[in-house]
């Protein structure tokens, strides 16, 4: 079953890159690592830089805690309004499949986004952003689930940046306890091209 919703997973985010990004000239992969994970990350934007107005990422995260494997995929879309002083806000929907702690889910999260970009020094890159789908869009064993992240990036060159953010990923089991899925701090490496 994991690997069904893995493959289902990947291939929607594929699938929503080809029709909703076909003429994307700015694209992200990446890795974050923290104590107990690892996070694939793609992200593209509609224009020629990070701050359109469009947005589709996807991440593919693998966490080990409790002696226990999971994996937790998404893909979102996000439009973004706004450019005063550096500072966008955005809105989107998020699709999640997830393995938390021995049961399964699915998910249509709705979310919303901050992003900040200061004037200097103009190689900072700030991201918060807040995803929750409750009972009625949540699916299989799961109940409801929520994602905070926060995203700190310095580019070090043109095409490369390092990151260290902080995430919380909280699930709910129907008729269960919530457990967090995944929290704490990681570092990351993104290449843009």
């Amino acid at each position: 079953m994991r690997c069904s919703i893995t493959y289902i997973s990947m291939a929607g985010i594929i699938i929503c890159q080809v029709f909703f990004t076909y003429d994307v000239t700015a694209q992200t992969f990446g890795i974050e690592i923290g104590k107990n994970n690892i996070n694939l990350i793609f992200e593209s934007a509609d224009a020629k830089d990070n701050d359109s107005a469009l947005r589709l990422n996807g991440q593919l995260l693998y966490s080990e805690q409790n002696k226990h494997q999971d994996i937790f995929a998404s893909a979102g879309l996000t439009s973004f309004t706004g450019d005063s002083n550096g500072l966008m806000a955005g809105a989107g929907i998020r699709v999640i499949a997830a393995d938390p702690l021995g049961y399964y889910l699915s998910a249509l999260a709705v979310g919303v986004e901050l992003a900040y970009r200061p004037s200097s020094p103009d190689r900072l890159h700030f991201q918060t952003g807040l995803n929750y789908a409750g009972e009625s869009l949540t699916f299989a064993d799961g109940d409801s689930v929520s994602w905070l992240y926060a995203n700190c990036d310095y580019e070090l060159m043109a095409d490369a940046s390092i990151r260290l953010g902080y995430r919380r990923i909280k699930t709910q089991q129907v008729h269960g306890m919530s457990e967090d899925f995944d929290r704490g701090v990681y570092l990351g490496l993104l290449w843009s091209f």
